[in-house]
């Protein structure tokens, strides 16, 4: 599954369909949920980041931390560190491993989920 919101302004399309292809093969290989982050240009406010670990896996590297829209100056410290991308809001993942994160992590949403099939295809 490519989570993606619809008003981002893509310039560079086949690189980015080289990464949401990459990205589609690695979370049918690993049981892993992937969010595309874009490297920032400057000390952006209005946007959340994602800081990046040591770990790696081929071109993917697993997140640390989130922050959201930092103020002025922790975006500039954010930026400069070279550890810190803008969170784009682009997610892929394989619909049981983002299950098996919502049991986990949103047990009251997923109890939700499972009276779900019940109501399937009912007025």
């Amino acid at each position: 599954i490519v989570v993606a919101p619809s008003d981002h302004l893509i310039l560079k399309e086949n690189e980015f369909l080289d990464d949401v292809r990459k990205s589609l093969d690695f979370v049918a290989k690993h049981r892993a949920l992937v969010t595309l982050g874009v490297k920032p240009s400057r000390p952006e406010t209005g946007y959340g980041y994602i800081q990046s670990s040591d770990e790696r896996q081929g071109d993917f590297v697993k997140v640390k931390t989130f922050t959201e829209k930092p103020n002025r100056e922790l975006a500039q410290v954010f930026m400069d560190s070279g550890e810190f991308f803008w969170n784009s809001g682009l997610f892929v993942w394989n619909v049981d491993t983002i299950l098996e994160a919502i049991r986990r992590h949103l047990p009251d949403i997923s109890a939700r989920f499972d009276i779900g099939p019940e109501k399937f295809n009912t007025p």
